[in-house]
């Protein structure tokens, strides 16, 4: 099984190399990288929640998954990393998934990635599990994106969540959920700062 840091030390490394593919020079890099490293203190609970949300989804993953809205792709190779999945599909639009496509070859995992509008999606097979990793808060409705992943998960499968709330998201789930069967399990991991707001941190299970 490959362990964290590797699995992230050979994703920067393809990132990395990727950049300096697009051109990028190392004063470029150095500064990029050292301006995100520099300013990462006053993000710090942050990038540790989100890295804990990651954590306790991967622990229920097995099988094929799907990775909604994924961004790079850095998490849905952890994911793919875990004993017991068989496949893990990425979707995210207008993303560049190069580095994490090469990562997965030189580490061999089984991902595959693709650059769509995850509502325009069709799937050839059902999901055991899908995964909205910090996702549902950025989105006006998010009550079509858990529709349609829904939709995509076979019965008996589970929608798992991590993400935060500024005030309805978590009542917004559980609207999405009345009336058709699921249960819903919510865990609060805190409170946290981000986007310049408070809000809670949690964790949801929809199982069919």
């Amino acid at each position: 099984m490959v362990g964290e840091a590797e699995l992230f030390r050979e994703f920067f490394r393809q990132a990395f190399a990727a950049a300096r593919g697009q051109g990028a020079g190392e004063e470029l890099l150095f500064w990029v990288l050292g301006s995100a490293l520099a300013s990462m203190g006053k993000r710090m609970g942050e990038h540790l929640i989100r890295l804990g949300m990651a954590r306790m989804i991967r622990e229920r993953l097995s099988g094929k998954v799907i990775d909604i809205g994924c961004g790079t792709g850095a998490f849905t190779l952890y994911f793919a990393a875990k004993e017991g999945v068989e496949e893990v599909v990425g979707i995210d639009r207008e993303v560049r998934f190069e580095a994490a496509e090469k990562a997965a070859g030189r580490l061999g995992l089984p991902v595959e990635f693709h650059a769509v509008d995850f509502l325009e999606y069709r799937p050839k097979s059902p999901f055991d599990h899908a995964v909205l990793l910090y996702v549902l808060h950025d989105l006006d409705d998010p009550g079509l994106f858990l529709g349609k992943a829904m939709h995509l998960v076979r019965g008996g499968g589970e929608i798992l969540i991590g993400d935060v709330d500024f005030g309805t998201l978590r009542d917004r789930i559980a609207a999405s959920c009345e009336g058709k069967g699921l249960a819903l399990e919510i865990t609060e991991l805190g409170e946290l700062e981000t986007h310049g707001k408070r809000a809670v941190a949690f964790g949801a299970v929809i199982r069919r």
